[in-house]
């Protein structure tokens, strides 16, 4: 269940950090050679080693991406990927600025540059896909509420969303959304690191 998930991860980080670190380093740089239990340690391991410490730079992304404030959106998702190379919404964002600039962008806006973030942040969303089926009896792992509507957009092409909820006794987020088939059905997404680090930065 996802409480022993979060304790073996979190047990493999207070133990082996040097490990963890080095797993991470390969994953940002799509090393085909890692495990794909070394790859799920790497991923969810990252939040323990930096405690969503880049979440208030997202943030500040996101902001900067709405306003279509491009170059400051991409400066400062560079930023959070030296501290963080594995936040799927920088890399995702990344994509998304160079594929709608033109070429008088201050970094170009090279198609290979659009492919490589993308590739990056697939490789991501498919360690994800790796821990459950979606549904209640196992849902995917998250740490961050964005990786649940990055990985239905960006991985499961889902982007009507119908509703949300939070079911505690799991826990986990509940979403019902709409296939592009047309087909209804709900995604379930396991929370607790999530719950955890709005403990945390609650002070509680």
């Amino acid at each position: 269940n996802g409480k022993s998930f979060w304790k073996h991860v979190k047990n493999e980080v207070k133990k082996n950090p040097d490990k963890v670190s080095a797993f991470i380093d390969r994953l940002a740089r799509m090393d085909t050679t890692l495990t794909i239990g070394e790859a799920i340690l790497a991923f969810y391991g990252q939040s323990f080693l930096l405690k969503d410490q880049d979440e208030p730079m997202v943030n500040s992304m996101n902001i900067q991406y709405n306003k279509t404030s491009y170059e400051a959106a991409f400066d400062t998702a560079f930023e959070i990927l030296s501290f963080n190379p594995l936040n799927i919404r920088a890399l995702i964002l990344s994509a998304l600025i160079l594929h709608q600039v033109d070429s008088t962008f201050k970094y170009g806006n090279s198609q290979d540059d659009v492919y490589y973030f993308f590739q990056r942040a697939f490789s991501l969303l498919h360690v994800i896909a790796q821990t459950g089926d979606g549904s209640e009896q196992h849902p995917y792992m998250v740490s961050k509420i964005s990786e649940e509507y990055d990985f239905l957009h960006y991985y499961l092409n889902i982007w009507s969303i119908q509703s949300q909820s939070l079911n505690m006794k799991i826990p986990c987020d509940e979403i019902q959304v709409e296939t592009d088939k047309g087909e209804a059905k709900s995604v379930c997404f396991e929370v607790t690191r999530v719950l955890e680090l709005e403990k945390e930065v609650l002070g509680y």
